[in-house]
């Protein structure tokens, strides 16, 4: 069930490790795809640490810039604008509210 425990010292993890290439994980591509896919996510995030009341503007920019960087964009722009094709495949199925 992907479930990891620990129990009298040891980790049970259901054989989960099997499906997770960790090495894949580090891939810039792999994580600009994960970033491209979580775009509506990732958005919605934008907002909140924009909105963020306990933020001040350096702490708001640094953390935003952190964000597109670990993504290996740029920018916001370059995010949205890169990951357009994920858009068109949403709306072709039937996701609507994810354009």
């Amino acid at each position: 069930t992907g479930t990891s425990f620990s129990h009298d010292g040891l980790r049970v993890t259901h054989n989960s490790e099997e499906f997770i290439d960790q090495a894949n994980l580090q891939s810039p591509s792999i994580i600009r795809n994960l970033c491209c896919l979580l775009q509506h996510e990732l958005q919605l995030y934008k907002i909140i640490v924009e909105r963020a009341t306990n933020f001040n503007d350096t702490e708001r920019d640094k953390t935003l810039t952190r964000l597109t960087s670990y993504c290996d964009f740029t920018s916001w722009e370059e995010l949205w604008d890169s990951c357009q094709p994920y858009r068109r495949v949403s709306r072709q199925r039937g996701l609507k509210g994810l354009e």
